[in-house]
């Protein structure tokens, strides 16, 4: 499950590979389990 969220200028791209965060100019790479990757689309109430 991979998921890109447009917040702004910045693009939240969601992976489930790890927990780390990579910021490349404008995108923010979120790496986490499946299960704290829900909890973000959540609160970022992403569809």
């Amino acid at each position: 499950m991979v998921m890109a969220i447009k917040r702004g200028e910045t693009e939240i791209i969601l992976h489930p590979s790890g927990d780390d965060v990579f910021r490349a100019g404008d995108r923010l790479l979120i790496l986490g389990s499946e299960k704290n990757l829900r909890k973000l689309k959540e609160q970022y109430q992403v569809s």
